[in-house]
């Protein structure tokens, strides 16, 4: 068993091109959207640029229940792809990346945004150069509960 050590994000912005204003690491594919919420076309977009690229021959894919991501055919450009819903109203004790990674992630970045503001550093906790490297550290947290996931802790 593996798991896809990409991860997708998508910022709010009124501006659509992130180009190179951004610093973007190589596992990280960013984009934006008006909204700042997941829609469709942004799931066609995650199953281009992360799902396909990193898929192996099976892919054992374990999403919620949001109707925008839970038609097949969105899967069916992506070979051995099975898709397999988490019952609604149970992704915060079913979702791995929630059990495992997300709680962590936002202790962490709660913890960091508090004390840039109990402190009072001068740190924009709204620009987006602030914000990635953040996520970066978040990341490495990912993987090392990841390892722990394929080793079976």
């Amino acid at each position: 068993m593996s798991l896809i050590i990409s991860v997708f994000t998508s910022l709010t912005d009124a501006l659509l091109d992130v180009g190179e204003k951004l610093f973007q690491p190589k596992n990280v594919v960013i984009t934006c959207s008006k909204s700042g919420k997941m829609t469709t076309s942004l799931v066609h977009y995650w199953r281009d640029k992360v799902l396909a690229p990193n898929a192996l021959k099976k892919c054992l894919l374990l999403s919620d229940a949001w109707t925008g991501q839970s038609d097949e055919k969105i899967y069916k450009k992506v070979p051995g792809c099975k898709r397999l819903p988490i019952p609604k109203k149970t992704t915060d004790r079913l979702q791995p990346l929630d059990v495992f990674c997300n709680r962590k992630m936002k202790s962490i970045i709660r913890h960091a945004y508090d004390r840039v503001i109990l402190a009072q550093l001068p740190i924009s906790t709204s620009t987006r150069d602030n914000v990635c490297p953040l996520r970066m550290a978040c990341q490495r947290l990912r993987r090392q509960s990841s390892r722990g996931l394929q080793n079976g802790r």
